[in-house]
């Protein structure tokens, strides 16, 4: 608690995102278990749409433009046909950090984001789960890890990508002072991509 006290002090008035990555989930026995009845898919454009009726499921009209475009593919986790939960994946490897800050990935990296378990189903680490089928659903892609970020006063999340297997890799600070934007990336170099973007 200290050291994050710590660095609270030093990033006071700035934006820390701290950078994880994965490469091998960590599924609990527990959640595969419970979830061996379960789908789980990438979803289509005709799955996504009832599901921005459902306001429980805070999937938003952004969302569903993104698929439409191609930028990001949602990944549904059925029980039947009630959503237990989902994940979403950035097609493109430019990742979108904060508005206007976007970090270009290597080729083997693609930026998972927006996890959500709806209430029934919390508690059985299905997150973890959905790590995992998205990586192996990407793997025919030439994608060897999932990357992320967790703002760093955000504890539940901080807990629940270390439980998913995710290990800090860098970190990004964003600093908004006198009309001005500045930011500092630490990162991996395996994270970091030297390709010109497309």
């Amino acid at each position: 608690m200290l050291r994050t006290a710590v660095r609270g002090a030093i990033y006071d008035g700035a934006t820390r995102k701290i950078l994880v990555a994965l490469t091998h989930p960590q599924v609990l026995p527990d959640a595969a278990e419970a979830a061996r009845t379960h789908t789980l898919r990438f979803a289509t454009l005709e799955d996504l749409l009832p599901l921005l009726e459902d306001k429980s499921a805070l999937i938003a009209p952004l969302d569903i433009e993104r698929v439409r475009r191609g930028t990001a593919r949602c990944l549904l986790q059925l029980d039947g046909t009630r959503l237990v939960g989902y994940s979403w994946v950035w097609n493109t490897r430019p990742a979108q950090i904060d508005d206007g800050i976007y970090l270009h990935l290597p080729k083997h990296t693609r930026y998972i984001f927006k996890g959500y378990t709806s209430s029934a189903y919390r508690g059985y680490a299905f997150q973890a789960l959905r790590h995992l089928k998205s990586l192996e659903l990407l793997r025919s892609e030439g994608v060897e890890h999932l990357f992320g970020f967790v703002d760093q006063y955000n504890f539940k999340s901080l807990h629940g990508v270390r439980k998913s297997g995710f290990v800090p890799v860098g970190s990004v600070v964003i600093r908004r002072r006198a009309g001005r934007v500045r930011m500092t990336v630490d990162v991996d170099q395996q994270f970091w991509s030297d390709d010109p973007a497309y």
